[in-house]
This record gives structure tokens, sequence and C-alpha cells, in this order.
């Protein structure tokens, strides 16, 4: 009854000082890590998982009886998203095999809190002259080592009109590049029997930069398979001067649009710069000279540029490009010797792939376990790649690839029959069944995946 009593403005000024309190609490809560990672993606996810097992098997190698192992909660992961996504399932999706479902986790499922612990926030600020970050929330974090895998940032703004087009389902724009849209390019590859139809690729940093092409040779194929294709002009925009950066593939994947009578307009060094969804026209400008112009579309599969995270780019850990600066082989900081990182984040001169993260994350580890341990960092990365580029149903080039450019097939190089080059039935089925099995059964239950050296883990001197 008394508390009926009380005016509103009193009970106004109650829940502002309630507000203002929990405001004051959460800039004053403080938790500290001996390992802290930022980013629960693939990197976050597997690197979390062979750090835990690497400590606990070696415990006590620091030569002074010392047990370095990691106890339960000593790992954190910060990571504001309610949901993991294998995302090469993405490209699977939009060509009718898969859906986003399929390819989606609940974060907190694959953070097991036996063994560590999710903070399910957004990283604000980084400070690691003080070994700390602060989330969007207030929450200040520190750590003993920090390890950056924190993906990159899709920027959708960037092209003008892309994000409405994209939100309006009247207009014929897709991508394969967002859990949101990428259910949507199936079905509108199928409503798709005549006209113009244009795929496109940005210039600069991209994630998977295959899969954009890769969407449009499994459109092709399926217009084909459905007798209209000769009804399509299918064309392929790229801001990039080839077609991939690997000159072996590169060739491939033109040879086999030659040869194979695909007939796709391949058209370099052009970025799409504006989506006009109402009027159905994209805009491009051309990277040697800036000038611009307008192509028609009945079917337009986007690809947003991207970027660094903010709270990356801003911070003391970044390069020039705004992405972690490190150490090309070691993936350790080369300004802060408590930092790695890996993934998409990173600097590392090499394509931004899955199939990179399972190579960099045993090496990552390893050195930081011989960092804590007193030891050399002996592990060195070689820039390893991978990309299943699809070319159409039942048919994938096996793009393996390390530092420069140069191919290195896990394959290819036992019989000119295993070529990795030429699409291949074999190659199909890895992509699309064998690596999203053991991408949720190994990488995200117990980190045990080595990408090409499979369940084996890789061996290091220690000295």
């Amino acid at each position: 009854m008394l508390s009926n009593q009380i005016s509103p403005a009193v009970r106004s000024s109650r829940a502002s000082t309630s507000s203002l309190g929990a405001f004051v609490l959460a800039r004053l809560a403080h938790t500290h890590h001996k390992v802290l990672i930022v980013g629960g993606g693939s990197a976050g996810i597997s690197a979390a998982h062979q750090i835990y097992n690497k400590f606990s098997k070696y415990r006590f190698a620091n030569g002074d009886g010392k047990d370095t192992s990691i106890k339960s909660g000593e790992i954190g992961i910060v990571d504001g998203a309610k949901h993991h996504y294998y995302q090469p399932g993405w490209t699977l999706a939009g060509a009718g095999l898969s859906s986003v479902a399929k390819n989606q986790r609940n974060l907190s499922d694959l953070v097991p809190s036996d063994k560590f612990k999710l903070h399910p926030e957004f990283v604000q600020s980084l400070n690691p002259k003080d070994n700390k970050i602060v989330t969007q929330g207030g929450h200040e974090i520190s750590y003993d080592y920090l390890i950056m895998a924190a993906g990159i940032h899709t920027d959708f703004e960037r092209v003008k009109g892309l994000s409405e087009a994209l939100d309006d389902p009247s207009v014929p724009v897709t991508t394969i590049y967002s859990a949101k849209h990428a259910d949507s390019v199936f079905p509108l590859i199928q409503k798709t029997t005549s006209g113009t139809a244009i795929f496109t690729q940005p210039s600069g940093v991209l994630k998977c930069a295959g899969a954009p092409q890769k969407i449009m040779w499994m459109a092709e194929d399926y217009w084909r398979r459905q007798n209209v294709r000769n009804n399509l002009q299918v064309s392929f925009y790229s801001g990039c001067p080839t077609l991939f950066s690997v000159k072996r593939y590169s060739d491939a994947l033109e040879r086999q649009n030659q040869t194979l009578h695909r007939n796709v307009h391949l058209n370099y060094n052009n970025n799409l710069i504006e989506v006009n969804g109402k009027e159905r026209k994209a805009v491009f400008q051309n990277t040697t000279n800036n000038t611009t112009f307008e192509r028609p579309f009945d079917l337009l599969h986007a690809v947003p540029f991207m970027r660094s995270h903010d709270f990356v780019a801003k911070s003391d850990l970044a390069d020039k490009a705004g992405f972690v600066a490190v150490n090309p082989a070691t993936t350790q900081s080369t300004k802060f010797p408590n930092v790695f990182a890996i993934g998409d984040c990173s600097g590392l001169p090499t394509s931004k792939t899955y199939a990179a993260i399972t190579s960099q994350t045993p090496v990552m580890v390893h050195n930081l376990w011989s960092l804590v341990n007193g030891k050399n960092l002996t592990a060195a990365y070689d820039g390893y790649s991978s990309c299943p580029l699809l070319t159409g149903y039942g048919k994938l080039i096996l793009a393996e690839f390390k530092y420069n450019q140069v191919p290195t097939e896990s394959f290819g190089r036992y019989s000119r029959f295993l070529d990795q080059s030429v699409p291949r039935r074999p190659y199909y089925y890895l992509k699309k069944d064998v690596f999203p099995f053991v991408y949720w059964n190994f990488a995200m239950r117990n980190g045990q995946w080595y990408g090409k050296r499979g369940i084996f883990p890789p061996h290091f001197t220690v000295n």
C-alpha cells in the first residue's frame, strides 16, 4: 500500500538512481583470465580447445616443476553473438544444398562451462598496454595472454543502397555473405529464367575470396540443367585483376569457362559501388581510372567490402591496414609479446579462410605454450590456405596454396589423375559432406582437427 502512495517523480528518481548504479557497477566490474580470447568464431573456439588440451598434456615442461596447466575458467572467450556459424556452408545454402539453420549452433553450446568462461558481450576497446579489454557493457577484463580471433567486418553500408536492396523482397538482390540473406539466394536463382544475372566481388581483403564466384558457377550450372541458360547473360564483375589470386587456379577457372562453353562474361578491376534496387541498376567504378558505369540486372548477387573491426583498427595492436600486426611465422604480435592473432582479424599475408585457421591455430598454440614455459617460439606458419572452388554440381577445384601464392596440394602431387586444378567429383563431396561433418564433430567439439593433417596434430621442436 505504501508503494502505491509514492509519487511518480520519486519513482522516476529511484529508477534513474538504480540505472546509474547499474552502470557504475558495470564499469567497475572486473574479471581476470590467464588466457583471454576475443572472438567465438571458428578461430576462437578451435584455439580455446587446443590451448586447453596442450597445456593439460604438457603441464610440467618448464624445467622447474611448476604446473602450467590451464584450470577451469582460466580461459575466457568474449563474443556477444548468440549464434555460431559454419560460414563455408552459406555457399552450399545458396546453391540449394544446405541451409543457414544446418550451419548454425548456439554459441553457448560450443563453450563447455567446465573448461571455459563465455562473456556474451561485444568488445568496445583494447588496451594491450594495461593487459585488458573493455566490453560495450562497460565490463573490464584483464589477462595474462591475449588471443585475437575477432574475425572481420562485412561493410554492407559502403555500397550505397545495398542494404536497402537486400532487405526489400521485391528487389532481386541477394548475397551468401550474410546469415540473414543466404537462404534467399537459391530461390532467387530458381526464379530467374531470363535476363541479366550479375555476380560481384570487391577488391581488397575478403573472407573466402573464392566464394563470390563459387555461387556464380553453381547458378550457371543450375540454369544449364534447367535448360534456360541460353535465355540468360551471366556476368562476373570483380575489383581484382584476375579471377583468382593463385595463377594455377585462375588459369584453370578461365580455361573451364572457355572449353566448357560456359560463356560467363568476366570483367576485372571493377567494384560495385551503388545499387539502385527499384530501377534494377548496379553502378560500378573502375579501379584503374575511377570511371563509373551502370549495368541493368534481373538478378544481382552482391558481395560487400570488408575491413577490420573498429575496435581492432583503432587499437595499439593494429598495423597500417587496421589488422593485428603479427609475425607471419609465429602469429605473435610484433608490438606486444603476450598477444597472438589468428584468423581474419590478423595481418597474416595469406587468404582469409577457415582452412588457413586450421593451420594457424596449432602454430599459435605451440608458441603460446612455449612463451609461457620460457622456451623459444619454434612453430612456424607457412601461409597455408585452401579454397574449395565449386564449379558446378558434382565438380570442384581444390585450391591449396601457401605464402607467395605457391600451390601446395595434398592429393595432386601424387598423381595427374588427382590434379586439383581440374574439377573433380571426390573433391566436391569433401566440400559438401566431409568438411561440415568434421567441423562440428571435431574442430568445434574438441579442437582436434588440423586441416590437411586431419586429426593428427603437427609436431614442433622444443628448445
